[in-house]
């Protein structure tokens, strides 16, 4: 019978299940596989430039065959004995390339481009995981994982496995051994054929189990910590603002969630224990409603303990621990009975203008002075003081009725001015100052002008020091010096005085611009006359007929058929140049004469005077000489040869 009505007998066709096609490793694990095979090669001559066209032609027949590890294991083939056999004999290269074929057919291929969907889960990649995680390459942390391969070239060669680990630092359990590539088990490698746990070398990498990650407890306002793969982080849940939760502390009450935290409302008092009790017999404690019902005098948000004062005039012993009423409360404390000496001695004296009335001390019955404010006029009878006001009790009067001041210089007032080196005055007391900083130097100068004690002032990088003061507490705003200071910095001093005062840069300015300008056309024009003075000299000489025959002498240089012209120049270059000099004609109408060049060493020129009456003599009665050459005479070649026939030994 037939059973096409309801299947249920077997077909003879059989169903093909076609295998996925993975390419999205072509362009990542599976030209770093090639390169790694590649690089097994290096040391027979193969270059990095040979490595990378390995994996050009490995990503393009991958994408190509979809990703079908034989035909990518003849890829590597085809390139291996390419390359190689231009290297080694074509046998020897075949057998290196055979293996480099199958290793990646085997083992590389199909760990770089594995089925994760189909492969990396259950219990073996668990296993392999947590094994070899660790040297793998984590996309989450990030991490490149460890690459392994083998120099070919030495037979039985040990694997070299470079890179980065997932763990780092010092391992655990061991004595200083830290995680590192080279300590990768033969187990986990991809370059070798049937390894337990190659292929699941580019699953993902599960950081919580490689990093053992624990998620700790986060408080009672968040869910169980639940760790990502990807990263080995903890993520939380947070729950709901409000809801009501436990901070496990005793100190804390009406806790509840807010922001994923358990808050709640602290009891100062009883996390820090706080005692409330006093010896003082004058208070007594101040009770308030806590939010257990209960009465204290503690305040449970601040731990502050709150009391309130007994009645003044309540008895009471001021001495702790004893029961002897010797005294009487006022305002909380324990006061004790004592007579009162200011009531049984006289009035406190006036003390003088600058002091208002004293204040008695009743324990002791002796007066207290207090000050007048500083600069409270007054007088202090002298008709030879002005601007009389009161200084720490003193009343003083300035000596100078209109206050100037003369500057000193750069430096001290105490290098300046005698009286301040003199650490004491008459009276012993110390010439002190006082100092603090202002803006600018006329802040300075008012102030020493309404001290009448300053006797001068310096100023400098915005500190003013006021110098001459007896004061023995710090002015308001200033800080008083009894010592004498070194002060390092650069400043200016000024003395007070009175009348006119003179500074060299006040009374220099009228003049700056006349002198400048003066000083401007003075230098250049002195210059240019020094440098011309020859020419000017001569000049002016010939303009009153004194040196006609330089004249003479200018005329016979421009006629070219005179004898006695130098063979480079006029007469005037052969007989010499007569150089006056500036500063010497100035002091003493000296000339210096330029001398001609001659190979006599002891000829002298003759004096200027000479040289004036040869010049004037007429040039028939003149005697000529040869002109010569200004680097030396040259011989007649006869006489050269005359003289290279001369015994050697003539000489």
């Amino acid at each position: 019978g037939s059973n096409d009505t309801n299947g249920s007998n077997s077909s003879n066709c059989s169903v093909v299940v076609e295998e996925p096609c993975i390419t999205d490793c072509c362009s990542t694990h599976i030209r770093r596989e090639a390169y790694l095979s590649c690089k097994e090669f290096l040391d027979f001559g193969l270059t990095e430039e040979i490595c990378r066209s390995w994996e050009d032609y490995v990503q393009r027949d991958c994408e190509f065959w979809c990703s079908n590890c034989t035909a990518l294991g003849l890829t590597i083939y085809g390139q291996c004995v390419f390359y190689m056999g231009m290297l080694l004999p074509f046998s020897v290269a075949m057998d290196f390339c055979m293996t480099a074929r199958y290793v990646m057919q085997n083992a590389r291929c199909p760990a770089a481009c594995v089925d994760k969907f189909a492969v990396c889960q259950g219990p073996d990649y668990e296993y392999c995981n947590a094994q070899c995680g660790n040297y793998h390459q984590a996309t989450g942390i990030p991490t490149d994982g460890c690459d392994c391969y083998r120099d070919r070239k030495m037979s039985h060669a040990p694997d070299i496995c470079e890179g980065e680990t997932v763990n780092t630092g010092l391992i655990a359990g061991t004595r200083g051994l830290e995680h590192s590539c080279s300590l990768m088990p033969r187990m986990c490698m991809s370059n070798h054929i049937g390894t337990s746990c190659g292929l699941y070398t580019y699953c993902d990498v599960d950081v919580c189990v490689v990093k053992n990650v624990t998620c700790p407890f986060r408080g009672d306002c968040r869910s169980d910590g639940v760790c990502n793969k990807v990263n080995g982080k903890c993520y939380y849940v947070a729950r709901s603002d409000g809801e009501l939760c436990t901070d496990f502390t005793d100190w804390t009450h009406d806790d509840v969630c807010e922001s994923g935290e358990c808050i709640g409302i602290e009891d100062k008092c009883m996390r820090h224990s706080t005692d409330c009790s006093t010896l003082n017999p004058c208070l007594e404690p101040r009770l308030l409603m806590t939010y257990q019902g209960l009465e204290t005098n503690c305040d449970t948000g601040s731990g502050s303990c709150m009391f309130q004062p007994r009645p003044d005039g309540t008895a009471c012993s001021s001495q702790i621990g004893s029961d002897v009423v010797d005294g009487a409360c006022k305002q909380g404390a324990c006061r004790r009975h004592f007579p009162d000496r200011c009531a049984s001695r006289p009035e406190c004296p006036d003390l003088g203008p600058c002091y208002n009335k004293s204040m008695c001390n009743s324990f002791t019955g002796e007066c207290i002075p207090v000050y007048m404010p500083d600069g409270h006029p007054c007088t202090d009878r002298r008709s030879n003081t002005y601007g009389d006001k009161c200084i720490q009790g003193r009343c003083l009067g300035d000596k100078f009725k209109e206050p100037t001041f003369q500057t000193k210089g750069v430096g001290d007032c105490i290098q300046h001015i005698p009286v301040l080196g003199n650490q004491e005055e008459e009276d012993g007391a110390p010439v002190a100052r006082y100092y603090r900083d202002l803006l600018d130097t006329d802040e300075c100068q008012e102030r020493c002008k309404y001290d009448p004690e300053c006797v001068a002032y310096s100023y400098g990088y915005h500190v003013c020091s006021i110098y001459g003061t007896k004061r023995t507490e710090n002015p308001e705003g200033w800080r008083l010096e009894v010592t004498a200071a070194l002060i390092e910095h650069e400043v200016t001093c000024w003395e007070k005085t009175e009348g006119e005062v003179w500074d060299f840069i006040t009374i220099l300015r009228e003049y700056l611009f006349n002198i400048t300008v003066s000083m401007m056309l003075f230098f250049p024009l002195s210059f240019a006359y020094c440098m011309n003075y020859r020419q000017i000299h001569s000049s002016y000489r010939r303009s009153l007929g004194l040196e006609q025959s330089l004249v003479d002498d200018f005329d016979d240089d421009l006629n070219p058929s005179h004898s006695d012209l130098s063979p480079r120049g006029g007469a005037t270059i052969a007989q010499g140049l007569a150089v006056e000099s500036c500063w010497e004609e100035l002091d003493g109408e000296r000339v210096e004469q330029l001398q001609p060049y001659s190979d006599e060493p002891d000829q002298q020129p003759a004096p200027p005077d000479e040289q004036h009456e040869v010049a004037g003599v007429p040039e028939e009665a003149q005697e000529v000489d040869p002109p010569t050459d200004p680097r030396g005479e040259v011989a007649d070649a006869k006489e050269v040869a005359a003289e290279g026939n001369a015994s050697p030994h003539a000489e």
